[in-house]
């Protein structure tokens, strides 16, 4: 079922990541132009708290690894995956924030990432890993079934865990997922780099270029995300509004991760694996996200107790553009689920 909703007035991140990983990675000797060197962070935005933090903090992953969390909130529990392969949690909140009035809405950030330590390596780096690290947080919490919530490339991690471990999985929030495959990559990166400026994708070019980027600065690393992120927004002047404060470890680990999760094998393919997952799936997508519809409408169909919500004033990032309508929905199918 479809339903468009009006808001008032490893597609996008993985396709752009790998990209991006292959072609900053580089050790050119090049000075271009030093966006953020020597700056500091951008400070967090003002949050007012939808319920009290009644957990925040590291937790032992089973190979040592420190897996930060925080949970805030009561009732049933809503495991929220991020966006990358190599971001962090930062950029949900506080936009996911008022979920935590009605629910417990757990954050964490992957491996290697954010406030999670861990060696970033072939050994570690791991969708297993990425997996049992899942595990770990819902025992450490003490929440035995929960809501999973992914966005982005989140997505593909939700859906390993439902196929991993459905037990524990009451219902699945997708946010504008990438592709669970390659099908329509031709396609999304067309789109993503139509909808670019030309000033922005010169601007991208000098900062990838620049010493500042190549040594991994995070205010650097943060204005790569902004200029590469602004093309994905139905109204690219909210670019702002996107809370783009990744620290050192993000930015130092970030365009590693991509390499040692995949393994040299590029995305994996779960479109065969579509039908095996049996729990109620909301799929949220914004029809301006440059990810195709049809796509969506297609991964939608291969499950089979899905729905898809289009909302037409909103992108990649819905709770931004649309936050009514977005809300609106995911409390609505939540609460019957």
């Amino acid at each position: 079922m479809t339903r468009h909703l009006r808001a008032h007035r490893w597609p996008v991140c993985a396709l752009l990541l790998m990209g991006l990983a292959a072609c900053g990675a580089g050790d050119s000797d090049g000075r271009g132009p030093q966006p953020g060197a020597g700056a500091a962070e951008p400070p967090a935005p003002p949050v007012a708290e939808a319920a009290p933090v009644d957990f925040e903090g590291t937790i032992q992953a089973g190979d040592g690894s420190q897996i930060w969390a925080r949970a805030q909130g009561r009732g049933e529990a809503i495991l929220v995956i991020h966006g990358g392969p190599g971001m962090d949690h930062t950029y949900l909140i506080p936009g996911l924030d008022p979920l935590a009035r009605d629910f417990r809405l757990i954050l964490y950030d992957q491996r290697g990432t954010g406030g999670s330590d861990a060696a970033v390596d072939a050994r570690s780096i791991t969708l297993q890993n990425f997996l049992t690290d899942m595990d770990a947080v819902l025992d450490f919490l003490d929440e035995d079934r929960v809501h999973l919530m992914a966005h982005s490339f989140g997505s593909m991690l939700a859906i390993a865990y439902v196929l991993r471990r459905p037990e524990r999985v009451r219902s699945m929030v997708l946010i504008d997922p990438v592709e669970p495959g390659s099908k329509y990559e031709a396609e999304t990166r067309a789109a993503q780099q139509a909808r670019q400026t030309p000033e922005d994708r010169a601007a991208l070019e000098r900062l990838l270029a620049s010493r500042a980027f190549k040594d991994r600065v995070p205010g650097a690393v943060n204005e790569m995300y902004r200029l590469t992120f602004r093309s994905t927004f139905a109204d690219p002047s909210r670019i702002d509004e996107l809370p783009l404060r990744m620290g050192e470890r993000t930015a130092r680990n970030g365009f590693e991760i991509p390499k040692y999760l995949m393994g040299g094998q590029g995305k994996p393919d779960l479109w065969g694996v579509l039908g095996q997952v049996e729990v109620p799936v909301l799929v949220v997508h914004g029809e301006a996200d440059p990810t195709p519809e049809l796509m969506v409408r297609e991964m939608v169909g291969r499950m089979p107790d899905a729905r898809l919500e289009l909302l037409p004033d909103a992108g990649h990032f819905p709770w931004i553009e649309a936050p009514e309508p977005f809300f609106g929905v995911v409390r609505e199918f939540l609460h019957a689920h």
